[in-house]
């Protein structure tokens, strides 16, 4: 896995790949020749590897965690609108776990009904101010 700028969110390889799939050569060189001079990134990427390995059910909490942090931030409707757009290309390629991602997003839009999280109007309108300027 790989870090990401929020030491607690990691990439899957596959993850890696896509985003690698997407960047030149030359360009991917040039970042690692950055991140490995950085002693930050360096200290980082160590103090990450030296970390226990999570169990994947370790791995599904901690991300369950982050998404109802998001929503409680966001609201449920916003971070939907997201998370629909992160895996549609499941649809199609993996029907199976595109249907296991339905049923895990019905079951955080339930927490966000009981935690009234369905919504914050706030965010929202941060977001439309913020698409106004544009």
């Amino acid at each position: 896995m790989v870090l990401t700028s929020r030491p607690e969110v990691f990439l899957q390889p596959s993850q890696v790949e896509r985003i690698k799939s997407l960047i030149s050569k030359t360009v991917l060189k040039d970042l690692q020749e950055i991140s490995d001079s950085d002693q930050e990134a360096v200290l980082m990427a160590k103090w990450v590897n030296d970390r226990p390995d999570f169990t994947e059910e370790e791995f599904l909490i901690q991300i369950e965690t982050i998404d109802k942090n998001d929503i409680k931030r966001e609201g449920y409707n916003h971070w939907i609108k997201q998370q629909r757009k992160l895996y549609s290309h499941l649809k199609t390629k993996s029907p199976d776990k595109y249907k296991q991602k339905l049923e895990y997003f019905q079951k955080l839009r339930l927490w966000a009904k009981e935690n009234d999280c369905l919504k914050n109007e706030e965010f929202e309108e941060m977001v439309k101010r913020s698409e106004s300027n544009k």
